[in-house]
This record gives C-alpha cells, sequence and structure tokens, in this order.
C-alpha cells in the first residue's frame, strides 16, 4: 500500500522531539511517499520570539496528503486546542497564497525562501506553515464556556446567606412544578 503523507509512525521518537523544540538547531527533514516536509526554526537564538517553520513540498502538486502531513505534524506539536484552532481556520489545502490566523501563517510558494528551503527543495512548490507561538495565549477559547445564567434574587450584601436565598428560590420553584403537577394529575382523574 502506498503511503499517503506523513503519518505518526513515519517520524522516529528522536524527529518529534526535535520537532517540539524551539532550538534553532533542531531541524526535520523528512520524506515519506510523494510529500517532503523541512521543519526549521526562526527568529530568536534563545527560542523566546521563535517561529517554527514546517516547510512541505509534495511530488506532482499538493494534495490532501501533503495536508494530512501537516495535521500529523502539528498534533506532534501543538496542545489540543492550538491544534483544533488551526483545523477550524485552515480546514483543507486553500488555494489562496497566504491565510493567516493567530499563531498561525500558512504560505503557498512564499516571495521569499530561506536558504534551507532553497537549498531542500530548490525550485518546487512549497507550502510553508509558519507557527508563532507567541500569539497563542491569543487564541480564543473554542470549547464552549458554560454561561453563568443569573438567578432572580436580590441582591445580598452578606455572601453568607446568598447561599441560602439559592436554595429557598430552588426549594420554592420545585415545590410550584410539583404543586402544578399534582393539579393536573388531580385534574385528569376527575
Amino acid at each position: 500500500a502506498y503511503a499517503a503523507g506523513i503519518t505518526t509512525t513515519d517520524i522516529s521518537a528522536e524527529n518529534q522531539t526535535k520537532l517540539r523544540s524551539n532550538s534553532a538547531d533542531a531541524n526535520v527533514d523528512l520524506t515519506i511517499g510523494k510529500v517532503h516536509m523541512l521543519k526549521h526554526v526562526s527568529g530568536s537564538t534563545d527560542g523566546s520570539s521563535a517561529f517554527i517553520l514546517l516547510t512541505f513540498s509534495e511530488t506532482g502538486g499538493f494534495t490532501n496528503d501533503t495536508y494530512s502531513s501537516i495535521l500529523t505534524v502539528l498534533k506532534l506539536i501543538l496542545s489540543a486546542k492550538q491544534y483544533n484552532h488551526f483545523v477550524a481556520n485552515y480546514p483543507a489545502l486553500s488555494s489562496q497564497s497566504e491565510v493567516k490566523f493567530t499563531g498561525f501563517r500558512v504560505k503557498i510558494n512564499p516571495d521569499e525562501r530561506l536558504n534551507a528551503e532553497s537549498q531542500t527543495f530548490h525550485d518546487a512548490d512549497i507550502l510553508r506553515v509558519e507557527i508563532c507561538s507567541n500569539e497563542f495565549a491569543d487564541i480564543p477559547n473554542t470549547t464552549p464556556v458554560p454561561t453563568q445564567t443569573p438567578t432572580p434574587t436580590t441582591p445580598v450584601e452578606n455572601p453568607s446567606t446568598g447561599d441560602m436565598n439559592l436554595v429557598a428560590v430552588g426549594t420554592l420553584a420545585t415545590l410550584a412544578l410539583l404543586g402544578v403537577y399534582f393539579s393536573v394529575q388531580k385534574i385528569r382523574e376527575n
């Protein structure tokens, strides 16, 4: 069976560690089937404002094999929240030359190639995923947060009695519902 891009089993433990690293010398160069990936770090030498750059090329042009390879690598590097944010904003390969959203820039054949990209890919079409980890704090929470519904209680100055008001309101509401239920039952019996 022909490999459909890069899968987790194609990436050695050593390369997985390098993929997660912000160190400038933690490069990964991997070719599986028609998909070729280069991981490179750009930015400050201490890794504080580093960009992780994942550059992909596919023999014969980009297909879903490239996209699935991107997702495989991102799943190893990112938190679940960051990964889901990427997928929500870039659900498939785009024909746009550049797609930007918080934490990420996806560029197809960027105007300027890095030396490593020029040496590795020469003139081939490339797709670069730039991971801007310094923006990750700005990624919105996509998981729904339950909103607190205000309870119809009067504002209470003493916080220790606040809980009692909620209990009282809850008890009254329950009793009222029970009363309605039993009234309906009584009417049905008659």
